[in-house]
């Protein structure tokens, strides 16, 4: 999954958006697995890289 062609790795990328779950996601790759910028009440919990 890419979100954005300006964020370099591949992830879940979040902007500017208010009170989103991301939970335990299993992501592949060399980068942050989530990225929260902006917005407020998200939740990131139990998301884990390999």
């Amino acid at each position: 999954m890419t979100t954005y062609s300006g964020f370099s790795n591949i992830g879940i990328r979040v902007t500017d958006s208010n009170s989103n779950e991301i939970k335990e996601n299993i992501t592949d790759t060399r980068g942050k697995s989530v990225s929260i910028e902006g917005g407020r009440n998200n939740v990131n919990t139990g998301n884990r890289n390999r």
